[in-house]
């Protein structure tokens, strides 16, 4: 989570940004792996697992506050 958090310090304060573009940020950079794929899993299988386990750690940063949602409501946008 420390690696995933670290890339927001690319991106200028008060920023709005998505998401996904995080996730899949992280993703690109080796950040979230998953701990255990079963050989049967197709590679859209993996790709599903490795954006819901994105997904995780970007709601577990919004929910210890280190991220804010930019609307107060919704988490698919927030700030920095």
């Amino acid at each position: 989570m420390k690696l995933c958090l670290l890339c927001f310090s690319a991106i200028p304060e008060h920023e709005v940004i998505k998401k996904r573009l995080m996730v899949y940020w992280w993703i690109g950079e080796g950040f979230i792996f998953p701990n255990k794929l079963e050989k049967s899993e197709t590679p859209g299988d993996k790709k599903r697992d490795l954006e819901q386990l994105g997904a995780k750690v970007f709601d577990d940063l919004l929910k210890q506050q280190f991220l804010y949602t930019a609307d107060g409501k919704h988490s698919q946008e927030v700030n920095i």
